[in-house]
């Protein structure tokens, strides 16, 4: 079988975790003589260092620098600008490849962009695409207490329950991360026909383990000195390190002589982002023996495993654990482990007989059970015993692997005749005059200069069924209304109403329309040739959308000189009242009984109509996704509706929206963290430029004196770092228009424009 695992994370250059994952099932997959394949970050050094750690599997970098993933301002968040890197790669991978199965992590959403292509583009039709559940990012700051939310955090838990949506095949190392994953997606779930899921454990190579940990025949609790209980893993607060050191001072005041050993790095997830490892030391100086509370941070494998092998107990005390092969590996090693019950780890291992459990958070519970691990020699007989047959049964790395293929083989005929259903679906029915099956509508008012490169774009859609009418939003302009005579004198349909905004427009253009799907275009943009055929093919491919969304680049000039650009997701009502995650109104397609649906546009917004349709959308419990494809060009130009209403009165606007749709989210408090955040990156913004506005003026003071071209080219190499090119671009125009510089200082500005134009 022809494989390909998706991860950021790869050894040697990140150890644990994901990582380790999957260095664990390349290792086996290969010796079961499959082609492995490995997509990962670009880490310098990456063929050589990976190959040595991943022997056998060939190594592919995504590439952060070019195409999609590389638009200024494209993307919202780093989650987003990634994904899109792996989709690019994976399209180009899979085309050499023809890989069987790709897997990707949930975690950070890796796999968002390259799982809505298959849905809606049919991309990988061949292929099935696998999403492995680790622990989301969202459920790690659940339980770390971590409640600060910006659009980053925000972005990747949305893409994280996307991933999993949208999988053609969920794994889930245990059945209390699956159920959990599941839960969290929108209500109610994918049946199991449509999402099939399987519970797969990680896989662990027991005989290399226990190669490096030979049984001795010695108990360490007999052994001389102070007896240990072990700690392994990151010092997070989700892991329950704090509950380990409350739980340790109880045995030490029990008169234990024993120490606390905790391996493992540290975490910002103390109290309110401070240090982990300090807030530990401080607990464990408030208590008895602080001197018996160690913590030395992380250790090469090979000082691990001796640690292991001389521990007493191996405690792994989390609040929440997917799986934890830290645990596994321990037992495996013939180590007695005390573990919570939280999540998987109480399907690790079995209470009295692999190990112990306590309950998840309960100190005195935790307390008890380490007393025992210590004391009962006959259980700690039992457990050192049967804990690494019972690591081996549950995670062989073998089994495993070949589990793995015989469920991708299994799932694989259901998931290719989803994907045939799914194209037979995008197919166009046939044309009818009377009533087509797209509708096309241009709102106008007063753009007749740029109309006519509009509809040149609409005339050179592959898609050409469709019907086109042009909506005068009562245009006053002389050249707009005598092009509009010309267009009625040549056939096209016209519609003219009195002047109400872009959403009284689009309404007009909706009610007026024929087809069953209908796709406005503002009348100053321009689309791609498979624009039309694209959307209309996607929205037709999943039953029930109401709007599939492209993404676009932004120009000046010249539509292939992209200055910005727009990476929607999909309709999120949790998210809709903090930023327009949905898409642009103006290149997107709807379904028109979803337009009835929603009661249309809001004419009383003169801006922002799109956002709150989609709001509406989402009310009234209606699905819209945006594709992995730059299919618009939109225009930036001066009094454009985005620079003449919605930057100047954009406060007005969101609260006129918030006010609107009061009970969107099902979990109102994440917009009003994230509108925290960002009201708190603002200030720091405004820090920054009242900083950068002092630096510039010093150095325009010294204009005469210095050289007055470099001082403007690093200014403008200043806010091109910010994106704000087109803003300083606009700004030096009218230098150029109402200055009347001349000689080096205008020089200067002509130099730094052509310099903000190449970039």
């Amino acid at each position: 079988m022809r494989i390909c695992l998706v991860s950021r994370e790869v050894p040697p250059f990140v150890g644990g975790g994901i990582s380790t994952y999957i260095a664990e099932l390349s290792r086996a997959l290969v010796a079961a003589g499959h082609q492995v394949h490995v997509l990962t970050s670009p880490f310098p050094g990456l063929g050589e260092r990976g190959g040595s750690a991943l022997p056998g599997a060939t190594l592919h970098a995504v590439d952060l620098d070019t195409g999609p993933a590389s638009i200024p301002g494209a993307h919202f968040s780093e989650a987003s600008r990634y994904s899109m890197a792996v989709y690019t790669a994976l399209r180009e991978l899979s085309a050499r490849h023809r890989f069987d199965y790709v897997e990707f992590p949930e975690y950070l959403g890796e796999g968002y962009f390259s799982l809505r292509a298959k849905r809606a583009l049919g991309e990988f039709a061949e292929t099935v695409l696998g999403v492995r559940l680790h622990t989301p990012l969202y459920v790690a700051r659940e339980f770390d207490r971590t409640a600060v939310v910006n659009l980053e955090v925000a972005h990747a838990g949305h893409m994280e329950r996307g991933s999993v949506a949208e999988a053609d095949l969920v794994l889930s190392a245990s059945r209390a991360m699956l159920e959990r994953a599941l839960a969290d997606l929108p209500q109610p779930a994918p049946s199991p026909a449509d999402l099939p899921r399987e519970v797969l454990p990680l896989p662990l190579d027991v005989d290399a383990v226990q190669a490096q940990c030979p049984e001795t025949g010695i108990d360490p609790v007999t052994e001389p000195g102070r007896k240990t209980i072990l700690y392994f893993g990151r010092l997070q607060l989700i892991k329950g390190v704090v509950e380990l050191v409350r739980a340790g001072g109880w045995v030490l005041e029990r008169g234990h002589e024993v120490r606390f050993v905790f391996i493992g790095g540290d975490t910002e997830t103390g109290p309110f982002g401070r240090s982990m490892r300090e807030h530990l030391l401080r607990l464990a100086a408030s208590g008895p023996g602080a001197d018996r509370f160690e913590f030395p941070g992380p250790r090469p494998r090979a000082e691990l495993l001796a640690e292991i092998r001389h521990a007493a107990v191996c405690c792994f005390p989390s609040r929440w654990e997917s799986f934890s092969m830290a645990c596994v590996e321990a037992m495996a090693a013939g180590a007695v482990v005390v573990t919570s019950d939280a999540g998987g780890l109480g399907e690790i291992v079995s209470h009295g007989v692999s190990g112990l459990t306590f309950k998840a958070g309960d100190n005195d519970s935790l307390g008890v059970m380490l007393e025992k691990a210590l004391c009962d020699a006959p259980l700690r007989q039992t457990c050192r015993a049967l804990a690494p047959i019972r690591a081996r049964q549950l995670c062989g790395a073998g089994p495993i692997a070949a589990r793995l293929v015989e469920l991708v083989e299994r799932h694989r005929p259901a998931i290719l005749e989803r994907a045939r259903q799914a194209a037979r679906r995008a197919r166009p029915r046939p044309a009818s005059p009377d009533r087509p099956e797209l509708s096309v509508i241009v709102p106008f008012y007063n753009l007749g200069r740029y109309l006519p490169e509009t509809l040149a774009s609409l005339s050179r859609q592959t898609y050409r069924d469709f019907e086109l009418l042009i909506v005068d939003d009562g245009s006053t302009e002389p050249d707009s209304l005598a092009l509009l005579d010309d267009l009625r004198s040549r056939g096209y349909r016209v519609i003219a109403k009195r002047n109400g905004g872009l959403g009284s427009a689009r309404n007009a253009g909706f009610e007026a329309a024929r087809g069953d799907f209908v796709l406005p275009i503002d009348a100053d943009d321009i689309a791609h040739p498979t624009w039309a055929q694209t959307l209309l093919s996607a929205i037709r491919r999943q039953p029930g959308l109401a709007s599939v969304s492209p993404m676009f680049t932004s120009f000046c000039d010249e539509p292939e000189e992209a200055r910005s650009g727009y990476v929607p997701l999909a309709i999120d009502p949790d998210l809709l009242l903090l930023h327009n995650i949905a898409g642009p109104g103006g290149g997107s397609i709807v379904a028109r009984e979803a337009w009835k649906q929603a009661g249309g546009y809001d004419e009383w917004l003169t801006s922002f109509e799109d956002w709150d349709f989609w709001c509406r959308l989402a009310e009234r419990g209606r699905r819209g996704v945006a594709i992995p494809e730059f299919l618009l060009y939109y225009r930036l130009r001066p009094g454009s509706l985005i620079r003449a209403e919605a930057t100047p009165r954009h406060h007005a606007l969101r609260a006129y929206l918030i006010a609107q749709h009061p009970t969107l989210p099902s979990r109102p408090d994440l917009a009003l963290r994230a509108q925290l955040a960002e009201a708190e990156a603002a200030k720091a913004l405004a820090a920054h430029w009242e900083q950068e506005h002092a630096h510039l003026g010093a150095r325009l003071n010294g204009f005469a004196a210095g050289d007055p071209e470099a001082h403007l080219a690093q200014a403008a190499r200043r806010l091109i770092d910010e994106n704000l090119r087109y803003r300083l671009a606009d700004k030096l125009n009218r230098v150029l228009k109402r200055s009347g510089l001349q000689g080096p200082a205008k020089s200067a500005v002509l130099s730094a424009r052509r310099l903000i134009r190449r970039r």
